[in-house]
């Protein structure tokens, strides 16, 4: 568990106008799972710093919810900026894992579960991530694509939602990251490594990331 996470150095992450509303939305269950993966990674005082600052305190506590259900990318952003600010430098490896176990425990959406079966039958894991991640971030606007390399595959995600409207001197998507990884595991049994080289909001023209079997 990580300790004095509010007297972290901040990092050299900014967003172009926070109070203005991002545009798109987002599962409701990624978010409420986010929420949970913060409470095992860092524990339940800590979550609910980040939530009081991010003004959604009423997040820690899940009720039964629709799993078609979406909500504003706006929340998804408040979050991330509160746990920047709140965990500095420990904030990667935090929102890497919050990531990794929002993927392996989000109930599906319908769409999700349906494109996931079809591939199953006529491709291999590169055909069920990129129809996964391609359902899962639909509501966002992202315009994921895929390509085969060395021993593994490069994710390119346009309009990335998890940097949108973000800048950074270096990648910075480790939600993403970690949510890749989970859902390789979830639904493939493939252990993978997932790398972010090149990033939106560090002026690159799409967010990719490395995806190498281990």
């Amino acid at each position: 568990m990580l300790m004095n996470f509010c007297f972290k150095r901040p990092l050299p992450i900014r967003w172009r106008g926070f109070w203005v509303a991002v545009t798109g939305q987002v599962y409701k269950v990624i978010v409420y799972h986010y929420v949970d993966a913060l409470v095992e990674t860092v524990g339940r005082e800590a979550a609910k710093a980040v939530l009081r600052h991010a003004r959604l305190p009423n997040l820690l506590s899940s009720p039964s919810l629709n799993v078609d259900e979406t909500v504003s990318l706006e929340s998804f952003k408040r979050l991330k900026v509160s746990s920047m600010k709140l965990f500095g430098r420990s904030y990667g490896a935090v929102v890497r894992r919050a990531g990794y176990l929002t993927a392996l425990s989000t109930p599906f959406p319908k769409a999700v579960g349906s494109t996931v079966r079809f591939a199953s039958f006529f491709g291999g894991w590169r055909s069920i991530l990129m129809l996964a991640v391609k359902s899962f971030f639909k509501p966002t606007g992202a315009k994921p694509e895929l390509r085969t390399a060395v021993n593994g595959c490069l994710l390119k995600i346009h309009e990335c939602p998890e940097c949108r409207d973000a800048e950074c001197q270096s990648p910075c998507c480790y939600f993403m990251c970690g949510f890749v990884s989970g859902v390789l595991e979830r639904l493939c049994e493939v252990r993978a490594e997932v790398v972010e080289v090149s990033c939106a909001a560090s002026g690159d023209e799409c967010c990719e990331f490395l995806i190498t079997l281990v």
